[in-house]
C-alpha cells in the first residue's frame, strides 16, 4: 500500500485538480476566443494543465480502491466453526457464528464523509462463536492508513459475563479542521470482574437486538 496515498484519501487534497483544471479550462478558452497564432501556445498550457490534471488524481486513491484493499486484509479472517475443533464437544450444532463489522470512530483517526456515511481510517471485523459454555470472540482490526492488521481471540465464558449492553453515543469529532458530528453504536462485553470487549456495530435497529440475542444465548445454557 502507499500510505501517502491513502492519507491523501481522508484529507481529500484536491489543489492539483483544481490547478489542472482551472488552466485546461483557460486554455480551452484562449482557443475559443484567440486568434490561430495562439493555438500553439494554448495547446502546450492546455497540456501543462491535462498533467498536472493527472498527477492530481494519482496522488490518492479512489473509494474503490479504499474498498478492495480492506477486502484483502479482511481475507482469511475465518469465520468458520472447523477451526474450534479442540471445543468440539462445547460446540452448539448448526449453530453459525453472530459476525458483525464497521469502522470504529475515536479522536485521533482519520475521517472522510462520503454517499455511503462518514468513513474511518480504522475498521473491525469481528466474530461471536456460541459454544455451550461460552463465548470465543475473534476480531480483526484494520489501519486503512498504516496498513497495520491487529487480530484478537479471547474465550468468555457465560457465568464470567457481568453485563452485555450495546451503547448508542452522538459524538463530534475533529479531523482536518472539519467538525463531524455521528452517532455510533457499540457492544460492549464485561466479564471476570471487569475486563471489557468491545466492537463497533453498524448503526440501525437491529444493534439492540444483538444484545437481546446474546443474553438469551446465556440464559439458555443456566448450567455453564
Amino acid at each position: 500500500m502507499n500510505k501517502k496515498q491513502h492519507e491523501n484519501y481522508f484529507k481529500r487534497n484536491d489543489v492539483l485538480l483544481i490547478i489542472g483544471a482551472a488552466i485546461l479550462v483557460i486554455g480551452a478558452a484562449l482557443v475559443f476566443v484567440g486568434k490561430r497564432r495562439w493555438l500553439m501556445p494554448c495547446c502546450i498550457f492546455m497540456a501543462i494543465g491535462a498533467v498536472i490534471f493527472i498527477i492530481g488524481t494519482t496522488v490518492r486513491v479512489s473509494e474503490k480502491e479504499i474498498l478492495a484493499y480492506l477486502t484483502r486484509q479482511l481475507d482469511g479472517f475465518d469465520l468458520s466453526f472447523d477451526t474450534l475443533a479442540v471445543h468440539e464437544r462445547r460446540v452448539i450444532r448448526n449453530a453459525q457464528p453472530i459476525v458483525v463489522e464497521y469502522y470504529d470512530y475515536e479522536q485521533g483517526d482519520m475521517l472522510r464523509k462520503t454517499q455511503n456515511g462518514i468513513v474511518s481510517s480504522r475498521y473491525v471485523k469481528t466474530a461471536i462463536f456460541t459454544l455451550t459454555d461460552a463465548f470465543i470472540v475473534r476480531s480483526r482490526s484494520v489501519s486503512l492508513i498504516s496498513g497495520e492488521v491487529k487480530n484478537k481471540r479471547i474465550e468468555i465464558p457465560y457465568d464470567s459475563v457481568e453485563e452485555i449492553k450495546v451503547i448508542r453515543e452522538d459524538k463530534k469529532l475533529t479531523f482536518n479542521n472539519k467538525e463531524f458530528d455521528l452517532t455510533t453504536d457499540k457492544l460492549f462485553i464485561r466479564y471476570d470482574n471487569g475486563y471489557k470487549f468491545a466492537t463497533p456495530l453498524h448503526v440501525d435497529i437491529k444493534s439492540k437486538d444483538l444484545e437481546a440475542r446474546l443474553l438469551k444465548i446465556i440464559a439458555e445454557h443456566p448450567n455453564s
